[in-house]
């Protein structure tokens, strides 16, 4: 667990918090401040350029209790409470919400529109954001989930409906889509795995009957 600062080179205030990754924990923010989240440090994101903002680890711990401690220890120390864009003392990551806590936050928001619907990133920021992802190596990447987490899962998306179930692509979209994959193929690696996460697996007559229909129809045009 690493205790991250990000300072203002414009007027040196700071903002001192947790990350497992900072470049990841980055993106958060910029994203949450973009979404119109009115935490002090993200109104001061959105008023400054993002080129003002120097972000770096400032100090490494083991475990995530021993972070928080460290954590309100550093904030103390550059008065990022004070005089800076932390919001609280700090060590919140010890902290843990009661059910009925938790309970009355997710009721507060139901019905509720995203804090980002409507809004538009500028092409300025979507390059700058794009840039910083770039060469960065995903920090799920060799996680592997135990049985116990993937049957929760799985539980829980039991009987939900895809958010994508009666979507149409337009035909403009589907062109850009099939423009895109030319050219691809899949390396040798990726094939074995296709083939051995398919390996046992068998399609309904009903499924097998749809998959008939879909291609007689793209095929009949």
């Amino acid at each position: 667990m690493n205790i991250y600062k990000a300072t203002n080179q414009q007027n040196t205030k700071a903002y001192i918090g947790l990350c497992q990754d900072l470049p990841s924990r980055k993106q958060q923010h910029l994203y949450e401040a973009t979404g119109g989240s009115q935490t002090h440090f993200h109104r001061a994101l959105r008023k400054y350029d993002i080129d003002v903002w120097e972000w770096e680890i400032i100090a490494e711990c083991e475990t995530r209790e021993a972070a928080g401690n460290i954590e309100i220890q550093m904030i103390a120390e550059y008065n990022t409470f004070k005089d800076g864009y932390n919001s609280t003392t700090g060590g919140e990551s010890n902290f843990t919400m009661s059910e009925e806590t938790r309970a009355k936050m997710s009721a507060a928001k139901i019905g509720k529109p995203s804090p980002r619907k409507g809004i538009t990133l500028s092409k300025e920021i979507r390059a700058k954001m794009s840039a910083s992802f770039k060469g960065r190596i995903s920090n799920r990447k060799g996680a592997t989930l135990s049985k116990e987490s993937r049957d929760k899962i799985s539980a829980a998306n039991k009987g939900r409906v895809s958010v994508r179930k009666g979507v149409v692509l337009s035909i403009e979209t589907r062109k850009k889509m099939s423009e895109a994959k030319k050219g691809k193929t899949f390396s040798k690696q990726h094939k074995q795995n296709i083939s051995k996460a398919l390996k046992g697996t068998s399609k309904s007559k009903d499924h097998k009957r749809k998959i008939s229909e879909t291609l007689q129809k793209r095929y009949s045009k």
